[in-house]
C-alpha cells in the first residue's frame, strides 16, 4: 500500500519565528516625525542627523530618537525686583515668546532651553531697568514702553541666538515702584546675589553667552554692583 506524506497546512514554527522578527525590524525601522516637531536621531548615543516631518527611516535597535517642538512657545517670567539707575527698587514682571530655530544647536547645546530662557530674561530685566531712571520705568506712555520692550528683545537675542533659539516678542507687562512681593518672596530675593551669580555662572560658563563681551561685562558689572550694595547694608 502507498502511503502519502502528511501536509501540516500552516508554516511552521521557524517560519512564524522569522516572520515576528521581520514585523519587529520594521517597526522599529520607521519614525513618524509630527508636523510641528523635529526629531533629533541619535545612534549609539551619538548625534546623527535630524528626522523632518513625515515618515522616516532609521536603523533598528541602536537608534533614539529627541523630539524638539518647534512651535512658537510663551514664558512668564516670574516677578523681579530690580534696581534702576538711581538706585530705586521697582518689582517689574514680563511675558517672552520664542521659538527654535536650530533643532541640532538646541540639543547639543542646551541641557533645558525653557530654563536658559527664563535666566537669561531674568539677567535682561535688571540689565535693561539698571540703565534707566525711576520715572522712565514707571512712564506708562505707550512709546517708552516700546522702547524698553526693544531694549530687553535685544538683550535678550545677543544670549539666545548662539543656542538656536530666537526671541519672537518680549513685553514688560506691569512695573511697580518698591517691592510688591509677599513676605515669603521677599526673604528669597534678598539673597539675590547668590542667585545671581548662580545665574551669571551658568550663563557664562554653560556658553549662552561666549564669544559676546559686551553682554558678559554688563552681567558682570551688574553682579559686581549689587554685591558693593549689599556689603554697604
Amino acid at each position: 500500500m502507498l502511503s502519502l506524506p502528511l501536509q501540516t497546512g500552516g508554516p511552521g514554527v521557524v517560519e512564524l519565528a522569522v516572520l515576528l522578527v521581520l514585523i519587529v525590524v520594521v517597526y522599529q525601522s520607521i519614525e513618524t516625525v509630527p508636523a510641528h516637531e523635529k526629531y533629533v536621531l541619535t545612534v549609539f548615543n551619538k548625534y546623527r542627523k535630524l528626522l523632518e516631518p513625515g515618515v522616516n527611516f532609521v536603523p533598528p535597535f541602536v537608534s533614539s530618537t529627541h523630539p524638539i517642538d518647534m512651535r512658537t512657545q510663551t514664558l512668564d517670567i516670574a516677578p523681579q525686583e530690580v534696581i534702576t539707575r538711581d538706585n530705586s527698587p521697582v518689582t517689574v514682571d514680563a511675558i517672552v515668546y520664542y521659538k527654535v530655530i536650530d533643532a541640532k544647536k538646541v540639543f547639543l547645546e542646551v541641557g533645558d532651553h525653557e530654563r536658559a530662557v527664563s535666566h537669561l530674561s531674568q539677567t535682561a530685566l535688571r540689565i535693561v531697568f539698571g540703565d534707566i531712571d525711576l520715572d522712565e520705568a514707571l512712564d506708562g506712555m505707550p512709546s517708552k514702553r516700546r522702547e524698553i520692550n526693544i531694549e530687553l528683545r535685544n538683550e535678550l537675542d545677543e544670549g539666545t541666538d548662539k543656542l538656536g533659539l530666537r526671541i519672537e516678542f518680549a513685553e514688560v507687562r506691569e512695573v511697580v515702584e518698591g517691592s510688591s512681593l509677599d513676605p515669603t518672596e521677599e526673604k528669597e530675593e534678598n539673597i539675590t546675589t547668590a542667585h545671581l551669580q548662580t545665574d551669571l555662572l551658568a550663563v557664562i560658563e554653560g556658553g549662552y553667552v561666549a564669544e559676546n563681551e559686551e553682554l558678559e561685562q554688563k552681567l558682570i558689572a551688574h553682579f559686581n554692583h549689587l554685591k558693593r550694595e549689599e556689603d554697604d547694608l
